[in-house]
């Protein structure tokens, strides 16, 4: 039998974990990095994290315990994930497939809630992820020395 309350609390307990996790580790990388538009980047990444575990916290209440296998989203996840001396182009692939992971499981809890609050509100943390992933990958594309128009244009030019 499928409980949607039960299925409800583990997507939300999961969700806060993994921005606890994101805020954290772009906090991290904030106080690492010199680059001060890096630096303002991360900055409003952290907030923007802390903001979307803020609105799940208001709306659904305190999570339930974490099952098995969260682990990572913790402090001590941040540190190991990090390792000794990684490089800047290492972290942010990191993140960019943790923004990944992010929108994918917003955009699948919007596409199976019932509630149309709920649906609206997975939908709006999706886009937020994906809004991420794209300035990430694009600073990404930056750091390697990708000419601008060839990802810049990415973000305004989509055939879809």
């Amino acid at each position: 039998m499928h409980n949607h309350e039960t299925d409800l609390k583990r997507i939300v307990s999961t969700a806060i974990q993994a921005e606890a996790w994101a805020e954290s580790l772009y906090s991290r990388l904030h106080d690492a990095v010199e680059d001060a538009e890096l630096k303002a980047l991360l900055a409003g990444l952290a907030s923007d994290e802390a903001r979307h575990a803020r609105i799940l916290r208001e709306r659904y209440g305190d999570p339930v315990t974490p099952s098995e296998g969260t682990g990572a989203y913790h402090q001590e996840g941040v540190d190991a994930s990090l390792g000794q001396n990684p490089k800047l182009a290492d972290l942010l692939e990191m993140a960019i497939h943790s923004e990944q992971r992010a929108h994918d499981s917003y955009a699948s809890a919007s596409s199976e809630a019932e509630d149309p609050h709920e649906k609206a509100l997975f939908a709006e943390l999706a886009a937020e992820e994906q809004r991420h992933h794209e300035l990430l990958s694009n600073e990404l594309k930056a750091r390697k020395g990708q000419p601008w128009v060839e990802y810049e244009l990415d973000n305004w030019v989509r055939d879809d």
